[in-house]
């Protein structure tokens, strides 16, 4: 889009507040019922989910599950090489020089293996401990399966109806509340995906947590409040950065 087409769309858009500021068509993002429990599965999901290990930690216990059978395997070959050449120096006189080679091989072989071993029983603790946390982590996933999926529906169908109702706000020249307009400005900005979805996602934050405030994302949670809520807020209040978000973050709640 060139800086024409946005003045363009800007000025569309100042003439159609123009005449819905005159006729009071102020939107109201109303929390329905549906709303509701569309928020309340997709928290019931973050719940659930917070103890489960997340992808950057499993992929670390899975590496050092890795690690411990790769161990295994290098230990077999190099124990099975001293073996080979273990077997060439029994068939080789003593002293003579065909058995030379086979002996320097098999210094070779030695060393290899006692250099594996020396981490033997480091590989094989850690692989111990990560098979366990792995295997009650999946027992722990797939107890609470149901409630993960229908959370996870939960929050895409959620996201998805409450960026519909910003787009048909703005599509439709409504005045947006006044905390929203404090928080993102008045219109969308002319690359406007991250703006829709920030915006989408403040609203799926107030309905979760019930916050009527005069502040897109209200106080901050105090230290009592779940982890997940804290890192969500923290997101949020990173997005909204560039719309020079009007907040509250020196007060915290639960």
């Amino acid at each position: 889009m060139t800086e024409d087409d946005d003045l363009e769309r800007r000025v569309r858009w100042l003439y159609g507040r123009i005449r819905a500021t005159a006729s009071e068509r102020v939107t109201r993002f109303d929390r329905t019922p549906e709303i509701l429990d569309l928020a309340a599965a997709a928290e019931r999901c973050r719940e659930v989910t917070a103890p489960l290990l997340d992808g950057e930690t499993r992929d670390r216990y899975e590496s050092d599950v890795t690690a411990w059978q790769s161990w295994r395997e290098q230990r077999a070959m190099c124990s099975s090489a001293a073996i080979r050449v273990g077997s060439r120096i029994a068939e080789t006189p003593p002293g003579s020089d065909a058995r030379r080679a086979p002996q320097d091989d098999f210094v070779v072989a030695r060393a290899r293996l006692n250099a594996l071993d020396a981490d033997r029983e480091r590989l094989r603790s850690a692989a111990d401990v990560a098979e366990g946390v792995l295997k009650a982590d999946e027992v722990e996933r797939a107890a609470n399966a149901d409630t993960i999926e229908r959370g996870q529906q939960a929050w895409t169908e959620l996201i998805g109806r409450l960026r519909i109702q910003i787009e048909t706000a703005v599509n439709a020249f409504e005045v947006l509340p006044e905390w929203f307009e404090r928080a993102l400005g008045m219109s969308p900005p002319a690359d406007a995906e991250q703006w829709f979805r920030t915006g989408a996602e403040v609203l799926a934050y107030r309905a979760t947590y019930g916050i009527d405030d005069e502040h897109a994302l209200g106080s901050r949670p105090s230290d009592q409040a779940p982890a997940h809520r804290l890192r969500w807020y923290e997101q949020l209040v990173t997005w909204l950065e560039p719309y020079g978000a009007d907040r509250r973050p020196d007060r915290a709640t639960g």
